[in-house]
């Protein structure tokens, strides 16, 4: 890792899941509406595009995406103030297969000053399931 570098993990996951207990931004994306209700996305993930295109067509998407890269930046510049190596950001929907995941996907093409981007989908391979059960 070069000096005055930051290495910011992205990590997807699900709420019905334990969240990440060692997260320094933790993040909830459950107000766009559910991609899992669509039965064309039901099976598709947050890494495909249509999925995506779906997510950020969403008027609730804009507000947290803006919120997301603010506090991603602010974090990445704090962490260099304290000489610290790395930022952990979680971003979390219900199951961790869509919303969450589409964030992080388009989160890891940002070009984020002094960050070396290091991306986990930790509950991607769980079987989706009813997030309403």
């Amino acid at each position: 890792m070069k000096k005055n570098t930051v290495n910011l993990f992205l990590t997807s996951f699900g709420f019905k899941y334990p969240p990440i207990p060692t997260s320094d931004l933790l993040f909830d994306v459950r107000a766009i509406p559910d991609p899992w209700l669509n039965p064309l996305l039901r099976n598709a993930s947050g890494k495909d595009e249509t999925t995506q295109r779906f997510v950020f067509s969403q008027k609730e998407a804009a507000a947290l995406w803006a919120e997301i890269t603010t506090s991603i930046n602010d974090a990445i510049e704090k962490a260099l103030h304290e000489n610290r190596t790395t930022v952990i950001a979680a971003i979390g929907c219900m199951g961790g297969q869509h919303r969450s995941v589409a964030f992080v996907e388009r989160l890891k093409i940002i070009n984020f000053a002094c960050a070396n981007i290091i991306v986990q989908h930790r509950d991607l391979d769980k079987k989706p399931s009813n997030p309403l059960a």
